[in-house]
């Protein structure tokens, strides 16, 4: 019955159509919002790291790594501004030499651009330099990692210095990390890596990371933040425009490579955010 009612629809609307229907309704089915930080959940965050640390701690800091031209930090800041947060401070860190020059000058026109300090750098697992491929000034594309879908575009490279977030923090002495922002395109993973001593050391609050098809690339699976993560005081979940849904473990349906923005909370903070807790069952559904 289901096969011919299925055959029914593909003959009036198109299987391209279907194709599309069938996608939205299972991407809004799984909470996988379309990658605006307005909207799909991150600014929720932005909201709820400002509220915790506001209320209980002298300084807030704030890591933005892949900052690209500032849009982020620049929501971040407003936030900021509008709740009197005056001793936020924040690292931004983008290595491609013209995105950084657009980067500084967006955020020096901010009221509370004082408080950012730039770093024209890559987090990583590894210090050292690196290829960049990269699309353009502002490509939310650029990449450490290349996309052989887009080789139809033009590709340039740019050597870029990696460093890990452990060293990072300890030459700078920063002893605490509120928020860890990774939109890394791909490379998300071994930027969790390079940070895995400050979680070990719980040094971070929220480690917030992309995750994506250019995981692919990188050759990296959701399931190995799962196994990273196992035996850290931190609770994985991904992030919705309401809630942070959050998952005991690892099950197949979270590996479609679907655009999504998860976290690493740390499981002492979790109750300070609002979120929901959930089970995938026999028939692959999580409810």
């Amino acid at each position: 019955m289901k096969e011919r009612l299925l055959n029914t629809i593909e003959q009036l609307v198109g299987r391209r159509a279907m194709w599309r229907l069938g996608r939205a309704l299972y991407s809004h089915a799984k909470a996988d919002f379309s990658n605006n930080y307005q909207t799909n959940g991150e600014r929720f965050i932005q909201q709820q790291v400002l509220n915790l640390a506001g209320s209980s701690r002298d300084k807030i800091v704030i890591f933005d790594v892949g900052a690209n031209v500032g849009e982020w930090t620049t929501s971040l800041l407003d936030l900021a501004l509008a709740q009197q947060c005056s001793n936020i401070e924040v690292h931004a860190f983008e290595p491609i030499p013209a995105t950084f020059e657009l980067l500084s000058h967006s955020i020096s026109k901010h009221q509370l651009g004082g408080q950012v300090k730039l770093i024209q750098a890559a987090l990583s697992s590894e210090d050292g330099p690196s290829k960049m491929y990269t699309f353009s000034n502002t490509g939310g594309t650029n990449s450490l990692h290349f996309e052989p879908m887009l080789e139809d575009r033009k590709v340039n490279t740019v050597l870029v210095e990696k460093m890990t977030a452990l060293r990072y923090c300890d030459q700078e002495g920063i002893d605490r990390v509120d928020l860890f922002k990774c939109d890394a395109e791909g490379h998300d993973a071994e930027v969790l890596f390079g940070a895995g001593g400050l979680l070990k050391q719980e040094r971070v609050t929220v480690f917030q990371f992309e995750y994506n098809h250019r995981w692919v690339f990188a050759r990296h699976f959701l399931k190995d933040i799962f196994d990273f993560s196992r035996n850290l005081p931190y609770v994985l979940g991904k992030i919705t425009p309401t809630h942070i849904e959050l998952y005991d473990e690892w099950h197949p349906e979270l590996e479609k490579y679907f655009e999504g923005n998860y976290v690493l909370i740390h499981r002492n903070f979790i109750d300070s955010f609002t979120h929901k807790n959930g089970k995938f069952d026999a028939r692959n559904t999580y409810a």
